[in-house]
């Protein structure tokens, strides 16, 4: 997910990623550490999503402009992006199985485990269910991706860029 780290961490995630799925938040990171992601790990598949005003495709999507870069700059690089239309499904279904409106709405575990200063996992989890914008509904979320991915409704498609 995102930019989290493997190195060093090979016993918890393993070490080889072939598709890395990286929030429109999180695209930056890999910037910073451009030749890391898109030249050592150049066999990676990225899927990158994110709100219409970040991923817009006119010349006005801060992110999605980023990606039209480092694909230009790294050929052989996969990226893939969610299409607005598949976004606002997925928007729809989240509402749909939680009752909430995405947009608007203690262990010690460590919530990422690379970052250990940070708050803990049930206390993220915790921060972003009560969040009255934009919070995460981590839980749903994973419960949806599980069941999608058990249908085979997951597919992954080429940008047209």
């Amino acid at each position: 997910m995102n930019a989290a780290p493997t190195k060093g961490f090979d016993v918890d995630v393993g070490n080889k990623t072939t598709v890395r799925v990286v929030a429109h938040s999180s695209v930056r990171r890999l910037v910073n550490r451009e030749t890391f992601f898109f030249k050592r790990e150049a066999n990676t598949r990225y899927v990158v999503w994110g709100p219409e005003r970040n991923m817009r495709q006119d010349g006005k999507g801060r992110v999605f402009n980023m990606l039209v870069k480092l694909a230009g700059k790294y050929p052989s690089v996969h990226i893939y992006t969610v299409s607005r239309e598949k976004m606002m499904q997925c928007d729809r279904v989240f509402q749909n199985e939680t009752g909430k409106n995405s947009l608007t709405n203690s262990s010690s575990v460590p919530y990422h485990y690379y970052e250990s200063n940070r708050l803990d996992e049930c206390g993220m989890y915790q921060a972003h269910e009560r969040a009255r914008r934009a919070g995460h509904r981590f839980i749903t979320e994973k419960q949806i991706y599980r069941r999608w991915a058990s249908q085979g409704k997951l597919k992954f498609q080429y940008p047209t860029w």
